[in-house]
């Protein structure tokens, strides 16, 4: 039976400067951090402060839905600074857990990569990879993407990868409102794995609390080949340098959810698959790739398959055509693909491809903007997978 959830263990803390929390389906999943110094820099060891001393404020009389105030000294040799977390768990299970946290940083010496807000979670493999060669069951992740809500107003959706060598991406977004690691498969028969159910895994959003100003949302992937491996870092990296003696000044609210609690302007994305690119029937093309985006129907109701509704992609290396985009028949949800030429680039040539897509229709955007990078080694190696 399920737990009740008035009485679940619902947050912990793990050591160094991670928490985490219980999302609307009572599960942990993916982690948070007090703060993040120089992960993924060459030729320097990350740093990983502690959490060192922790002050619960005492509330008699308290009520399962009684916020929780938690106070944290936090420490380590390049960075101090308290914290206070003030956690919620509702009554009403389907808003999960939430956590409004203000701190104080100071840097007692310059750091090369300073990530505030940092989340960190574990993708092996999704709809694509190969993983899917190596394991019985269909996805392996705690989290499949990225969700960002730039300061603009543009929603961003940016599919998790597993690279064949350590990535960083930042996107740039002054005044960000928000961003996350998203788990946004929820079919059990995707995971198929009854021992952790990764279906039920919570995903994180963080709200700014105020205007962080410039700067930009970072993401770092790391290759890994088992699902033990916590490989995947997002946070938020303040405009300048990161000297000794500067002070940070942070808050923000963070929700352990099952999806993301800002309300969709335009239809998001749910699956990306690859496969050979081309037409069935006819030789498939060397090096061309089919790239497949499913979106649920928010915002095309009366709409229709026809040259009212189109497909705007983009890369960085290579060219794309073939692009279409229809509704799925039997479902409440649609599909836009197009093919990715990388036929021109050496075999020697690895650098990353960046893609960009979205659909439009009478020159309005209707999905959120999806974003993705992949590798001809990688797409090389999923061709040969079709054989």
């Amino acid at each position: 039976t399920e737990p009740d959830w008035t009485r679940q263990d619902w947050v912990a803390f793990q050591g160094a400067s991670y928490f985490r929390a219980i999302g609307a389906d009572g599960q942990y999943g993916l982690s948070a951090r007090g703060i993040l110094i120089d992960a993924a820099v060459a030729g320097l060891p990350e740093e990983f402060p502690d959490f060192r001393e922790f002050y619960i404020e005492q509330q008699p009389g308290s009520t399962p839905d009684t916020p929780v105030t938690i106070c944290a000294l936090l420490d380590g040799p390049s960075v101090t600074g308290a914290y206070r977390f003030r956690i919620t768990r509702g009554l009403d299970r389907s808003k999960g857990v939430i956590m409004e946290i203000e701190a104080r940083v100071f840097l007692r010496k310059s750091v090369s990569r300073l990530g505030l807000i940092p989340l960190t979670s574990m993708f092996w493999y999704g709809e694509y990879g190969k993983g899917r060669m190596q394991d019985w069951r269909p996805e392996v992740h705690d989290s499949d993407g990225l969700a960002m809500w730039a300061g603009s107003g543009e929603r961003i959706w940016r599919p998790i990868n597993n690279p064949p060598r350590v990535m960083a991406n930042s996107f740039f977004s002054p005044s960000v409102k928000g961003f996350g690691l998203m788990q946004r498969e929820r079919d059990f028969q995707q995971y198929q794995d009854d021992g952790v159910f990764y279906e039920k895994r919570a995903s994180a959003w963080i709200e700014p609390i105020g205007d962080w100003g410039e700067g930009a949302v970072t993401l770092i992937e790391l290759p890994t080949n088992d699902e033990i491996h916590d490989n995947i870092v997002a946070f938020w990296v303040p405009q300048g340098p990161a000297q000794a003696g500067a002070r940070y000044d942070i808050a923000y609210k963070l929700s352990w959810v099952k999806d993301c609690p800002v309300p969709p302007i335009a239809a998001s994305f749910i699956a990306t698959r690859i496969g050979a690119g081309g037409i069935p029937g006819q030789p498939r093309p060397k090096d061309v790739v089919k790239i497949v985006c499913d979106f649920d129907g928010l915002g095309m109701e009366g709409l229709a398959r026809g040259p009212d509704v189109s497909v705007t992609a983009s890369t960085s290396r290579g060219t794309v055509s073939n692009s279409s985009v229809y509704p799925v028949v039997g479902t409440d949800y649609w599909r836009a693909m197009f093919d990715l030429d990388f036929s021109m680039l050496a075999e020697t040539d690895d650098e990353a491809i960046d893609l960009r897509m979205f659909v439009e229709a009478k020159g309005e955007a209707k999905t959120e903007t999806w974003l993705g990078q992949l590798f001809p080694s990688q797409l090389r190696r999923l061709l040969a997978q079709h054989g």
